[in-house]
Parts: C-alpha cells; structure tokens; sequence
C-alpha cells in the first residue's frame, strides 16, 4: 500500500518525470515526452538558479550568443513544448519535428541534473538513454 502522507521533493518529481520522457520517447510518444520533459527540464533549471549554478538554456543561450537575441532563441527553442500546454499560432508539427523536440528537452533536463548534482540520474532508462546520445 502507498503511503499518501509521503513528500516528494521537487528535484524527485523532475526525475520522476524525466525517467517516464524516456520511456515515451523509447515508445515513439513524443508528445507526451516533450511535455513531462520540458517540465522536468524547468524545474531542474531552476533548482541550478538556487544554487548558483548555470542551466542548460542559459549554456546554449552564452555559446549561440553571437548569432541570438535571447528572448526570440528562448521562444523558439520551447515553441513545441509551449504550443502543446497552449493554444498558440502554429497549426501542426511533423513527426520529425516532435522527435527532435522531445530530445532537446529531455538532454537539456539530463544536463541540468548534471550541473546540480555533478553527476548523471541513477535511474536504468535514464542512462541507457544517456549512453546511446553520448551524454557523460
């Protein structure tokens, strides 16, 4: 039986989400991914901001900021995950599209755990993904 008076902190649920992104994504359900990812990839981000640590939008943001205004790359790079929370302008997306999205955040969130944690998830689906990307 489950105890329902347990806490679940924060950086718990982002890897709960995290690990279930994989398995969706291992699934071919990108949709799905993209939105548990982005969410995992968020909170992890914002952990990194309390302590001090960088993130990994702000990482892609510094090493493409030559060629980027930061509010039009931000929104650009999230405009799949925020147009599958929202009603937003863009009609449909293919398939191609929502796969390379659902990569994006689900590394970016593996990222941020790393810049938080100074190590990968512990979770098997985690680093086997983490394996096969190339991600140390």
């Amino acid at each position: 039986m489950i105890d329902k008076s347990k806490r679940v902190s924060k950086e718990r649920l982002a890897l709960i989400q995290l690990s279930d992104a994989v398995d969706l994504l291992n699934r071919g359900n990108y949709i799905s991914a993209i939105t548990l990812a982005g969410a995992a990839e968020e909170i992890l981000g914002r952990l990194c901001k309390i302590k001090k640590a960088p993130n990994a939008l702000e990482i892609e943001f510094f090493l493409n900021s030559k060629t980027l205004k930061d509010d039009s790359y931000r929104m650009k790079r999230n405009l799949i995950r925020n147009e599958l929370k929202h009603i937003g302008e863009k009609e449909s997306f293919s398939i191609a599209e929502l796969e390379k999205s659902a990569y994006l955040h689900i590394s970016a969130a593996i990222i941020n755990y790393k810049l938080l944690k100074n190590k990968l998830p512990n979770s098997l689906v985690i680093r086997e993904y983490c394996k096969t990307r190339g991600l140390s």
